[in-house]
């Protein structure tokens, strides 16, 4: 391998670390909100915040209008200061108008929204308090692109990081004082608007500021609304099963479905953490036409993602039950255990086809497709969920059953496509070798871990650190990891440790 195609592998993986420490944080700061809203407050408050926060999450793309990959694709390779100053604040303005409109309509339709999806009449002012994250995650996340843009991604983890763990830390302080949901809402935006100012004060150190220049907004529109309804397909097929759990169903149901979803869905950090480092990369590498290193970044991506969430599937499905027991209450357990596997299975799927394959249609440009894909799976989805829950309520009683099914039927089909139509444009090498090996460790690991009872939170740590120690044992008896391999991330993992301590 060449010096110079190492050194793009070595700053690809070493930035990947980084993220991946904050993504870490993110999942657990998540594991940790189950635990302090549903176990506090019981499954119905978490069933209105776990609405809260889709809502939020459904909306923002669609005040992004897509920007913020329009700006790492149109400014990651831009050396001229002046057209990123516009650039920058041209998109900065779009979406602060876009935004804050999309949370006065969400003030306004509280009442409505809390008797109907919401499925509790007395979350409205929850509501209304929560309308304007839309605007603040909106503006947050367009300051936090730029540092991802330019590769900075010490910073972007920072204030990531800094985001996640102040809403932990106020979160746990006022539930302990005996405050509700409505005051931890009211802490999400007391920490977004500092950290969004302090970004824009490193921003404008590093560009300076002017006036939006409204002319290019055209150029970045026609390439970001392709993905702005690409991400909104996508949140839809994510979310909206818990919309419509609050409607045939209530809070409670919702609350406990959403606790299960987001124990399986914590393999989702396994891909988000390499794809926030990927974007960028692969696109330099694409307009350089390195295509050697650009097969080999996603083959690799594939391989380490896949090595990490074959084990955590077999490891959910074992602990389901102990980790639902420790960081809930007994309503959850009985009908949420089934479902952790359901989602995490699904969740794998999706991320190793439709989230990997599909950056192969942004580097041809070709993102009407990843659209298409999506649309066609969210319309699946909603009908699916239409039919399958009231379907296993009325005939088993378990209609969140119906929803996690019908998350897993509209990802697979969506990871199929997305994998046939990507390799008329691009192919790379897939280890299949690879695949069964891990498979077969990771099945050996959860027949030991499913034999370690836990009883508190500590102690779910110790059959986790057990099945992982042997899962890796496993692999290099198995010879899964070529020397050069291991060689080269003994090296990554002592220079990515010198150079977090210097963040």
């Amino acid at each position: 391998m060449r010096k110079f195609e190492m050194s793009e592998y070595k700053k690809f993986t070493k930035d990947t670390i980084i993220i991946g420490l904050t993504s870490l944080f993110s999942k657990i700061r998540g594991i940790i909100f189950i635990a302090v809203i549903a176990k506090s407050l019981g499954a119905s408050a978490y069933g209105v915040y776990s609405i809260l926060m889709a809502t939020v999450q459904l909306v923002v793309p669609i005040s992004s209008l897509g920007m913020r990959p329009t700006m790492i694709r149109f400014l990651a390779g831009e050396r001229d200061n002046k057209k990123i100053r516009e650039g920058y604040y041209s998109i900065l303005f779009l979406t602060s108008v876009t935004s804050l409109c999309s949370s006065l309509i969400m003030l306004f339709s509280a009442p409505v929204l809390a008797s109907t999806v919401f499925g509790d009449s007395q979350a409205t002012p929850v509501i209304q308090v929560g309308a304007f994250l839309i605007f603040m995650q909106t503006i947050n996340g367009i300051s936090y692109t730029f540092f991802q843009t330019f590769r900075k991604m010490h910073i972007f983890s920072f204030f990531n990081l800094s985001q996640n763990i102040g809403d932990t830390i106020l979160a746990i302080l006022l539930v302990w004082n005996n405050f509700g949901l409505i005051e931890i809402i009211y802490s999400f935006l007391i920490i977004r608007l500092i950290l969004f100012v302090t970004a824009s004060l490193l921003i404008y150190r590093s560009i300076k500021i002017c006036p939006p220049r409204i002319s290019i907004l055209r150029q970045f529109l026609s390439f970001g609304t392709p993905l702005a309804s690409l991400s909104i397909s996508g949140r839809i097929i994510r979310l909206f099963d818990r919309y419509m759990i609050g409607f045939f169903l209530n809070s409670t149901a919702v609350g406990i479905y959403s606790a299960a979803y987001g124990i399986g869905a914590i393999l989702t950090m396994f891909m988000e953490v390499p794809r926030a480092v990927l974007v960028p990369t692969v696109s330099k590498l694409w307009e350089e036409r390195r295509i050697n290193e650009l097969m080999n970044h996603f083959k690799f991506t594939l391989k380490y993602f896949l090595m990490i969430s074959i084990p955590s599937i077999f490891g959910l499905a074992a602990l389901s039950e102990s980790i639902l027991t420790i960081m809930t209450t007994s309503e959850f357990i009985s009908q949420g255990h089934l479902i952790i596997p359901i989602i995490a299975i699904a969740v794998m799927f999706y991320y190793a086809t439709y989230v990997l394959f599909g950056l192969i249609f942004m580097l041809v440009k070709k993102t009407q497709i990843n659209a298409s894909l999506l649309a066609i799976g969210a319309i699946l989805n909603i009908i699916l969920n239409i039919i399958l829950i009231p379907y296993f309520q009325s005939n088993y009683n378990y209609g969140i059953m119906g929803a996690a099914i019908a998350t897993f039927i509209s990802f697979f089909t969506i990871g199929i496509a997305t994998v046939v139509l990507s390799r008329k444009y691009f192919t790379f090498e897939i280890e299949k070798s690879f695949i069964l090996k891990s498979v077969i460790s990771a099945s050996l690991m959860a027949v030991l871990v499913y034999k370690i009872r836990v009883n508190t939170f500590p102690e779910i740590f110790i059959p986790i650190s057990v099945g992982a120690i042997f899962y890796f044992i496993l692999l290099f008896i198995f010879r899964a990891f070529s020397e050069k391999e291991i060689k080269f991330f003994k090296e990554i993992l002592i220079s990515a440790k010198s150079k977090f301590l210097r963040i």
